[in-house]
């Protein structure tokens, strides 16, 4: 077991997959589906414009190569390979000494607004099945 004796990396600081098998769509547009505000928010920081004008839009399938190429996910390893990959590269981006901090300056708008939405009852989700 590793132990790290600063705050948790989370997923949004690092993306790892099994590149031999992972496909991913934001397919709510087909599905009927609208996205939920929260997450909405966290796509609209994460992606680049054009894939997530494309990707959301067409409701298409993407590999993680292409993943990849916009910056998305930071790397693919091997299903054997993927956890002990993450774990590492977790423990290293926690070790720097102001990481936390750094952290904190670069998400915290975005934990703001999510908050905010989330408290404020304003879902476009939920409207869906009204």
């Amino acid at each position: 077991m590793l132990t790290i004796d600063r705050p948790p990396v989370n997923t949004l600081d690092l993306a790892a997959v099994n590149g031999a098998v992972a496909r991913f769509g934001l397919t709510e547009a087909a599905t009927g589906i609208p996205f939920p505000a929260g997450p909405a928010d966290i796509i609209r920081s994460e992606l680049p414009p054009a894939l997530l004008r494309r990707w959301t839009l067409s409701s298409a399938m993407v590999d993680s190569a292409t993943l990849i190429e916009a910056g998305v996910i930071d790397a693919r390893h091997a299903a054997h390979e993927l956890v002990a990959e993450a774990v590492q590269s977790a423990a290293s981006l926690a070790a720097q000494p102001v990481f936390i901090t750094v952290k904190r300056q670069v998400r915290s708008p975005l934990a703001a607004r999510v908050a905010t939405l989330a408290a404020s009852g304003d879902e476009p989700f939920l409207a869906a099945f009204a």
